[in-house]
């Protein structure tokens, strides 16, 4: 390599360290101007909400139109009705609430605007109070929705009534629900046919089936498996008063219907006497007493009463086992039930 050559080179490899100088320069003003751009935001972002998205709360109590509910947390850290502590609550609701309330972010804030009555906040429709372990606790109330706008509400905070807020309707949809929204409904059992030992339907007439199942011997096609490539099939027979009745549509309509069976909500979780009436158990519509096993080979019982029609209509109010809670099911989810109540087996 010549001189002229080399001072080429060395030329190059001055160039090459310039330049990624002056790239890692270029990088390094980028990353610092993103990150103060990022605090920035962050900080525009916690100045811009209506509570400290910080907070934590050990106690709400909400008031709706139709009701005032209080939770709190217990010893293990899970929520419940402060009425009742063994309401089984589906404290995923709440969480759901608390997580609204801290951080809330307003659409829009009014400062010197009209009187209170003219966002509909000088009488609330809805109020809530979130109280931390310790400190002041956090009240807000929602007035009106926003005209034009169905999906908004006005808000302000108790201490602060010269500031109104307008945030979307979330808040409000979740301060609308009731105590029973909030139940953990129990699970009825998922039955398979062949687990089946009896049902009996009682109402208008009584229908009782009995169920055998056995086990046959088919041909899976699949050589490498056991006992030269059979598998075992397992055939289920109802009888009623001795026929066979198992290709009964009724028979099949009413067996799919119990196997499957689930509560859609509930009603009245402590009923008094007077709405068991009212809800028709005092002669219900039908009983259904199901004798099977579980996967343990346990003798189980399924009872279920079906008393009138809900009020809403659609569905029936239904007890389960020995539970005194009143639930609902979808009238159409019953039709075989309470046609063999009535009627008996139809053709």
């Amino acid at each position: 390599m010549n001189r002229r050559q080399k001072k080429t080179l060395k030329f190059l490899v001055l160039l090459v360290a310039a330049l990624a100088i002056l790239l890692a320069a270029v990088s390094a003003v980028k990353r610092h101007k993103a990150q103060e751009e990022e605090a920035a935001a962050a900080a525009s972002s916690e100045e811009n909400t209506v509570t400290d998205s910080e907070a934590e709360y050990s106690a709400l109590t909400y008031s709706n139109s139709t009701a005032t509910l209080s939770f709190a947390l217990n010893e293990e850290g899970s929520w419940y009705w402060v009425d009742d502590p063994e309401f089984p609550l589906d404290e995923t609701y709440i969480i759901k609430l608390v997580n609204t309330i801290t951080g809330l972010q307003p659409q829009q804030t009014i400062t010197g605007g009209d009187a209170l009555e003219d966002y509909g906040l000088d009488a609330p429709a809805m109020t809530i109070t979130a109280a931390p372990p310790e400190g002041e606790p956090l009240t807000m109330y929602l007035g009106n929705q926003v005209s034009g706008d169905s999906g908004s509400y006005y808000l302000y905070i108790d201490g602060d009534d010269t500031t109104i807020y307008v945030v979307e309707g979330t808040l409000a949809s979740e301060l609308s629900q009731g105590i029973y929204d909030m139940m953990s409904l129990p699970e009825l059992p998922l039955i398979s046919e062949e687990s089946f030992d009896s049902i009996t339907v009682q109402g208008a007439v009584e229908t009782v089936l009995t169920a055998a199942a056995e086990k046959t011997a088919v041909d899976s096609g699949d050589s490498s498996s056991s006992s030269a490539g059979q598998s075992e099939e397992i055939t289920v027979t109802w009888h009623s008063g001795g026929a066979d009745v198992t290709d009964n549509d009724t028979v099949r309509s009413l067996v799919s219907a119990i196997r499957t069976l689930s509560l859609e909500r509930c009603v009245d979780y402590k009923p008094s006497g007077a709405a068991v009436s009212l809800c028709g158990f005092d002669e219900p519509a039908a009983t259904v007493t199901a004798l099977y096993r579980d996967d343990n080979g346990a003798e189980q019982t399924l009872t279920l009463a079906v008393g009138g029609t809900t009020l809403e209509g659609g569905s029936r109010y239904v007890r389960v086992n020995d539970d005194t809670t009143i639930y609902s099911i979808a009238e159409d989810k019953l039709s075989a039930v309470l046609t063999a109540a009535d009627s008996g087996l139809t053709a």
